[in-house]
């Protein structure tokens, strides 16, 4: 278990060559691209895929979101929407995919708007948190990129252990 780095040169400790630019220059891969699948069964487990996707995981088409800086995945995002309502990124923003965090962070009157839309209650720190027995009732989030809309339901948005 740990973090594996897949962002770029440019942001890396020391200019270091990442680990997947390593592995498309010395040819270990048929494709320079990888993919990630979560899975929110801790027995069936996570996975990721260099060199291409696992079409098992996904349904549909792949659409593919440009990146805006070869930083960190950074991409644009349209809007954040919630019951039809924009309630973060109004008139478009940037965001990051991380796969190392479960957070989702941005400008605090942005994420307090989404709290309360969502019934979250937020402590000293910051930290938002939601009572599980009202998952069934919570709202979807909708997250528009690059005119695509991904919904996201509150089963998937809330860790449950």
């Amino acid at each position: 278990d740990g973090i594996l780095g897949l962002a770029f040169q440019s942001i890396a400790s020391d200019n270091v060559v990442p680990v997947f630019d390593n592995m498309v220059s010395e040819g270990l891969v048929s494709q320079p691209m990888f993919s990630v699948y979560l899975s929110s069964q801790s027995e069936q487990g996570s996975e990721v895929v260099f060199g291409g996707v696992d079409s098992s995981h996904y349904t549909g088409q792949i659409n593919w979101i440009p990146l805006s800086s070869a930083t960190y995945w950074q991409i644009s995002m349209d809007s954040v929407t919630i019951n039809g309502q924009t309630v973060a990124c109004s008139g478009g923003c940037q965001a990051i995919i991380d796969t190392g965090t479960s957070l989702i962070v941005g400008p605090t009157s942005d994420i307090n708007n989404m709290n309360s839309w969502v019934g979250a209650s937020t402590d000293q720190y910051g930290d938002a948190t939601v009572n599980c027995q009202n998952i069934g009732n919570m709202p979807d989030v909708t997250f528009t990129l690059n005119g695509y809309a991904f919904t996201i339901p509150a089963s998937a948005y809330v860790p449950q252990s």
